[in-house]
């Protein structure tokens, strides 16, 4: 909300009021206050700006472009009001919208701490966007204003995990550990060391962001558990039985979204140091020949070899699972959809078991197709079930979601679909995965690359 602080109203005192109720996360009360001020004087920029910080907040998107372009509106010549529509825009997945506004507001910056901002903003739409080398020329740029801003290191580490430049971009990464993006977890009071990379402690390790993200970290848990006395696993409890039969060396425990760990090395006092997953990149990841790309997931062995049976039983013909859709709002879930009536030439290039592998019910989608959904191994808690048939399959083809790290972490073929705005894990303009020999990427120019699949497929399974 600092952002906005620079459009002077008649009466200041309520921004402070704001400010402090944002802080206290009562965006209720806030916008109480706020409304008895737009009541007032609905042409309040400063005013309506806040306004939308707090629908941005209440996930109101559409309320919170209209409550910023009229703010725009009122004071174009204000840079603080071009930002908060640049922000709203971001978030709706307006991308060019919002670097247009972000430039203006750059344009009309006043202060180094303002041009840092609006810089950094810029860098994170690029980045939105899958564009890592122009987002890194932007966070440049700001990191030479000042080098100690975390949401600017933040991003300038995903413009260079991108683009694969690991040695330099883990350090600017891990700014953002303590932060809403990484959370930082401590198990004792007084508090343990964060991991240094000494060998022969005793070391929690915990998941971080989506499952997908977890998965994908979880590539690098052999290395410490060869380096460690001890590795302490905190993951997802959807996690929990196949990371146990995956890493039998360690202590395993699906605890991370709960608020205590009752563990025995807890009250114990044996943990001697601790860090988030994907911190072990900076000591295990700096080149990409430090990728072994290798399966290390272990999936059932009893329930892969009775799916097998299963689709042996049926003819046969390849087992292809199928992920057409995957995310929320906020990590682009509109770009990352391709919906099945576009898969015809896929289903036709082959004769096959195409089973969906969708984590959300789609009984309703697949009516018509050839597709056949089984609930019990995909729309559960024990991402075990889902491991077993990924592991069956004989193809997965997917697009960006977390089945593509499953696939690549068991070592299963996988041709993942990747949208223009791309995560840093899929980089821009490549083909491969170097955390997955298994995978390779189709890459969405201007149509998805459907044609190119069908292909692929005739030849692959000829």
């Amino acid at each position: 909300m600092s952002a906005v602080l620079e459009i002077r109203p008649r009466d200041e005192s309520y921004v402070a009021k704001v400010a402090s109720l944002m802080n206290a996360d009562e965006p209720d009360k806030a916008y109480a206050v706020l409304n008895e001020v737009l009541l007032r004087n609905p042409e309040d920029a400063q005013a309506l700006c806040l306004a939308s910080d707090i629908m941005k907040k209440c996930k109101r998107l559409p309320v919170a472009y209209i409550l910023s372009k009229r703010a725009v509106e009122l004071r174009p010549d204000r840079p603080e009001a071009w930002s908060s529509l640049g922000h709203a825009a971001q978030q709706m997945w307006r991308l060019d919208e919002a670097k247009s506004c972000y430039r203006k507001a750059q344009q009309r910056a006043k202060t180094k701490e303002q041009q840092l901002l609006y810089l950094n903003n810029l860098g994170s739409t690029y980045l939105d966007g899958g564009e890592f080398s122009k987002a890194e020329d932007y966070c440049r740029q700001g990191l030479a204003i000042s080098d100690k801003d975390t949401n600017l290191r933040h991003n300038m580490g995903l413009s260079l995990l991108g683009q694969r430049k690991w040695a330099e971009a883990w350090p600017y990464y891990s700014a953002s550990i303590g932060t809403e993006r990484r959370l930082k977890i401590r198990y004792l009071n007084p508090q343990e060391a964060t991991w240094d990379g000494s060998k022969d402690k005793t070391v929690v390790i915990y998941g971080e962001q989506g499952l997908g993200d977890e998965i994908c970290a979880a590539s690098m848990l052999p290395d410490a558990i060869r380096d460690c006395r001890k590795v302490i696993i905190d993951c997802d409890h959807r996690l929990e039985n196949l990371f146990r039969r995956s890493f039998p060396e360690a202590t395993v425990y699906g605890t991370r979204w709960k608020k205590s760990a009752p563990w025995p090395e807890v009250k114990q006092r044996t943990i001697e140091a601790s860090t988030a997953a994907f911190e072990l990149g900076q000591f295990y990841r700096n080149s990409d020949a430090d990728f072994p790309g290798t399966a290390y997931l272990k999936p059932c062995p009893i329930r892969t070899g009775m799916w097998r049976k299963e689709f042996k039983q049926a003819g046969d013909k390849p087992l292809i699972g199928i992920a057409w859709s995957g995310g929320i709002w906020q990590n682009a879930a509109a770009f990352r959809e391709l919906p099945l009536a576009q898969w015809q030439p896929i289903f036709d290039a082959v004769d096959a078991n195409f089973v969906s592998l969708q984590y959300r019910d789609a009984s309703k989608d697949i009516a018509g197709t050839k597709v056949q959904q089984f609930p019990w191994a995909t729309l559960t808690n024990d991402y075990d079930d889902t491991a077993a048939l990924v592991a069956a399959c004989d193809l997965v083809i997917a697009v960006q979601t977390s089945v593509v790290h499953l696939a690549g972490a068991l070592g299963t073929p996988c041709w993942s679909l990747i949208p223009k705005t791309s995560q840093w894990r899929y980089g821009e303009n490549y083909t491969d995965l170097p955390w997955y020999r298994s995978v390779k990427l189709y890459r969405q120019v201007n149509e998805w690359p459907v044609k190119a699949i069908a292909d692929d497929l005739r030849t692959h399974f000829r």
